[in-house]
């Protein structure tokens, strides 16, 4: 059974492990992304920051076995941004993606965030195929000059209700 908890600092190495593999398996479908998602010192601030920080929200996935994913959520004014979702591409665990989703969709239940976003890659289409499953929608042009995105990347909007 798959259980969802909030990282530590002790994560780290099996959240840069997945970052690693998905980084991989990014990197195949746009050569793009290598550069923007590469390991090293630049992904240890980072990950070391967001463990630390009210902004973000880190959450793994774990099994008897270990860890077999996680999410990274930013909190920005009443805006969460989904930035990375990870998942083990060699153990499979059906529904570990919409598990960390809900967890971390329902941890903004009493915050002021009122939209919630996802950043994914561009042209990987098996991702996009799984955000449009769970009702998010590509932000129009307009949109997106509000937000940072890196190369290779696009934003969705996902529904987000309170109530």
């Amino acid at each position: 059974m798959v259980q969802i908890r909030q990282a530590t600092f002790d994560d780290f190495d099996v959240l840069s492990a997945l970052r690693e593999e998905r980084t991989v398996l990014l990197g195949q479908s746009d050569t793009r992304l290598l550069t923007s998602m590469q390991q090293g010192e630049a992904w240890r601030h980072f990950i070391n920051m967001a463990l630390d920080s009210p902004d973000y929200q880190v959450f793994l996935a774990y099994v008897d076995a270990g860890v077999v994913g996680y999410l990274i959520g930013r909190l920005q004014g009443n805006v969460a941004i989904i930035i990375d979702v990870a998942l083990h591409a060699h153990q499979y665990h059906g529904g570990v993606g919409r598990q960390l989703f809900r967890e971390f969709r329902q941890s903004l239940m009493h915050t002021t965030i009122r939209r919630l976003m996802v950043q994914l890659p561009r042209f990987y289409a098996v991702e996009q195929a799984f955000w449009r499953s769970l009702g998010a929608q590509t932000i129009h042009d307009e949109d997106k000059n509000l937000w940072e995105i890196p190369v290779g990347m696009m934003l969705m909007r996902l529904p987000f209700d309170k109530h």
